[in-house]
C-alpha cells in the first residue's frame, strides 16, 4: 500500500464489521489518511485490514481534490493592474485565461474539464471561472 493507491479498509467495532474504499492520501507516524466519498478518514495503520483495489467506477471526482502545482510557471502572466494579492504569482483567473488562450476549448464542458484537470479549481468553481474568463477573452 502506498500513497494514491485505492484500498478497501475493513475493520470492526462494537456495532459489527464495516469497510470503506478510499484513496490513500498520506501515510505518516503509523497513521493512514484515506480520501473517501464522504471525506478524509484517519486510521491507525494496524487498525483493521487494508487491501489494494481498483479505482471504483462511481468514484466522485468532486470530492477528491487534485494536486495543484506548488510553484507558478515563470512564463504565465502576472496579476492585472490594480488587483490586490495576498500571495505572489498569478491569480486563478489569470491561469485559466492563459490555459484557454493556449488551447481553446470546443465547448463549455470541455473548458470546465480542462480547468479541473489542470488542478486550478473544482467543477463548481471552474464553471464560474470559465464564465469570467470568457468575458476577459472577449475583451482582448
Amino acid at each position: 500500500m502506498q500513497v494514491d493507491d485505492f484500498v478497501r479498509w475493513t475493520g470492526s467495532d462494537e456495532e459489527g464489521e464495516f469497510s470503506h474504499v478510499g484513496q490513500v492520501y498520506y501515510i505518516k507516524n503509523e497513521m493512514v489518511a484515506l480520501r473517501t466519498q464522504h471525506g478524509v478518514i484517519h486510521v491507525p495503520a494496524e487498525d483493521g485490514a487494508f487491501k489494494v483495489v481498483d479505482k471504483p467506477k462511481d468514484w466522485n471526482l468532486s470530492v477528491v481534490k487534485t494536486k495543484r502545482p506548488t510553484t507558478a510557471s515563470p512564463n504565465l502572466p502576472k496579476t492585472r493592474k490594480g488587483q490586490k494579492r495576498k500571495k505572489n504569482g498569478p491569480t486563478k483567473i489569470d491561469l485559466i485565461v492563459e490555459l484557454l488562450r493556449k488551447d481553446p476549448p470546443s465547448s463549455r464542458k470541455d473548458a470546465i474539464e480542462k480547468i479541473v484537470a489542470a488542478g486550478i479549481s473544482t467543477p463548481a468553481g471552474a464553471s464560474t471561472f470559465y464564465n469570467t474568463a470568457k468575458k476577459l477573452l472577449k475583451d482582448d
